[in-house]
């Protein structure tokens, strides 16, 4: 099963400074990266497509599990993915 999950980010606003001290409004992109994590509970990979902060923030916490079951300022689609997760992991634990 391909689990792939996508984050939205606002832009950064600020102003464009010319020598001559004129100022023009700008926007500053969000540093988009895809990666490809791979899930211990669920033995599949994840696909996110995220900001580069989000990604140092799973880094963070250990992995991308980790991030998810502890983390609760999480997206919604995430949220459906740790019910998932703990699903699975209930279902290991009740086979073995």
């Amino acid at each position: 099963m391909k689990y792939m999950l996508k984050m939205k980010h606002k832009p950064g606003f600020g102003n464009k400074k010319s020598y001559s001290d004129n100022k023009t409004k700008r926007k500053f992109a969000v540093n988009y990266k895809q990666l490809k994590l791979w899930s211990f509970i669920l033995n599949d990979f994840i696909y996110i497509k995220s900001s580069m902060k989000l990604i140092k923030f799973i880094r963070h916490y250990g992995g991308i599990d980790f991030y998810i079951i502890n983390n609760d300022n999480i997206h919604e689609h995430v949220k459906s993915l740790r019910g998932h997760m703990v699903k699975n992991c209930f279902n290991e634990l009740l086979t073995k």
